[in-house]
């Protein structure tokens, strides 16, 4: 955490409580659910059609699929090679994202009064 949330701590809490956080966060979990989608490998669309977000509290959101056979495809089997769409997706897009969540509250807290 920068210096500039540790400075500014109450401020971010009311962002954190004022529901902006999620119209901070929103954007980004669409575009690394898009880009998780985009490298799962597909035979049938059935686990890249699977591929949702869920918010969960204010700031707090989970990509996940629902597809039986997710896991077997993240993962890998003993014939078939880990396709890694959810962990290779993220490991690329972490330090920006990091970076853009970085910038965004940070300004949502220079418009605070």
């Amino acid at each position: 955490m920068s210096v500039t949330f540790t400075n500014n701590i109450g401020k971010f809490k009311s962002i954190l409580a004022s529901g902006k956080a999620a119209e901070i966060i929103e954007p980004i979990v669409a575009e690394l659910t898009s880009d998780i989608k985009a490298a799962t490998p597909v035979l049938t669309g059935k686990t890249r059609d699977s591929i949702k977000s869920k918010q969960h509290s204010n700031f707090g959101h989970t990509i996940y699929s629902d597809a039986e056979e997710a896991p077997f495809i993240e993962f890998g089997t003993e014939d078939t090679p880990a396709a890694g769409m959810f962990r290779k997706t993220f490991d690329k897009k972490a330090i920006a994202i990091a970076k853009q969540l970085e910038n965004d509250f940070k300004t949502a807290m220079e418009n605070i009064r």
